[in-house]
Order: structure tokens, then sequence, then C-alpha cells
């Protein structure tokens, strides 16, 4: 379950996060870029601090927090997750097999990738690797697995829940009760993560029935 535009919070919206962790049903919540938020936060990361083009890789970077992969079932196949144990933290990423691939590491774990952080490359992020997780598909199947960073910038723009009660609708005016708590007068706004992906996947049917009808015209 997503529940949207938590950054209306403002300050107490981890606060929000913590309270709904607490209660019966729920297993986990985490702030952070959805696969499903149709958002492309794509950009460029590279192997050297000269940001020389060779060694330059375009990736999905999704901003994340402590509690993002195992919220969301991801599966570390080596390294480790974030921690705010671990003030060096900031700085750090995860990333994904297809990243590890492209960049033509064997041993990923404390690499450095640089990203600028203005248009002349003057003034150059710096990011060291604690782990890789398992591919997963954040798009269409139809689509090859995009490499992915994910930063420890928890982005709370929307909390990402894992339920396991039985009776989600109790469970979902209990959320929507404390969201009231909180925000008054803001709409409650959710989503199920599930169901996210089942409407991309048809709208990409759709739209490939679509182009499948259209004229071909010889070369």
């Amino acid at each position: 379950m997503i529940v949207k535009n938590v950054s209306f919070l403002g300050p107490q919206s981890k606060i929000f996060k913590q309270e709904i962790k607490q209660m019966p049903g729920v297993l986990n919540a985490t702030f952070g870029d959805t696969p499903t938020s149709g958002n492309s936060n794509s950009g460029s990361i590279f192997k050297s601090a000269t940001l020389e083009a060779s060694s330059g890789l375009l990736v999905q970077q999704w901003q994340v927090d402590e509690d993002y992969i195992p919220t969301l079932g991801m599966k570390l196949i080596t390294g480790r997750n974030f921690s705010n144990q671990f003030l060096t933290d900031s700085t750090a990423v995860i990333i994904n097999e297809s990243a590890v691939r492209l960049l033509g590491f064997t041993k990923p774990v404390d690499k450095l990738l640089y990203r600028p952080q203005d248009d002349y490359g003057k003034k150059v992020k710096i990011y060291h690797i604690i782990g890789v997780v398992k591919d997963f598909n954040f798009k269409s199947l139809r689509d090859n697995i995009e490499p992915l960073v994910l930063k420890n910038e928890g982005n709370n723009g929307a909390l990402s829940i894992h339920v396991s009660s039985n009776n989600i609708p109790a469970l979902l005016s209990h959320i929507e009760n404390k969201w009231k708590e909180f925000s008054p007068n803001q709409q409650f706004n959710y989503s199920f993560m599930d169901q996210d992906f089942d409407a991309t996947y048809v709208q990409s049917s759709v739209w490939g029935q679509y182009l499948s009808r259209l004229p071909h015209w010889p070369s």
C-alpha cells in the first residue's frame, strides 16, 4: 500500500511513519521513490572523478531510506543495507546487478561513484557502494531491466507500507484516521502497488495493440 503526498506533513512525516509501523497488521513502512510512480529519475554516474564520458552510465536514481529494501522485499546479494548507525551512509549507495555488469565491477562493494552537481562538472559528489540488490522488474516485463542506484536520501513524498492484515478495509480505515490526526484538512490519497503494476501492464498492452494495427510502410 502506498500513501501519497506525505510531504504535506512536513517535519511530522517521520513521526507519521513510525506510528504507522506500530499498527497491528503492518510489517514495515518506508519512504522512497516507488517502482510504480511513473517518474523517470534518471541521471549519469561515473567511475572516474574526472567524469570522463567513457566511465559514465545513465541509471535510474531512487531516493530511499533504510527500511526500503526490507519493506519492498528486495534481495541483497552482497554487501549490506543502509543503516542509521553509520554516519557515512549519507553518501552510500546500493546498486542492482545490471549496474554492476554495465559498470564492469567484479567486486563492487567499497567502489566509488561520482555524480556531477552542476552543469559544468566543477562540483562532484562522491558515493561509495555498500551493497548490490538482485535485479527486479520495475517497468513492463517487455523492457530490459535498467541499471539502478538507490541513494540513502529518503524522499518523503510517498510512504510504502507492507501489510499482512487479513482485514485490509479495517487497517485502511486505521491508517486513514491516523492521517486525519496529522493532516485533517488534507485529502487521504493512497493506492496498492500490485494494482498499480497491473494498470501499468494493461496500459502497455493496449498501447502495443494500437501500434500493431498501424500500417507498416516499406522502407
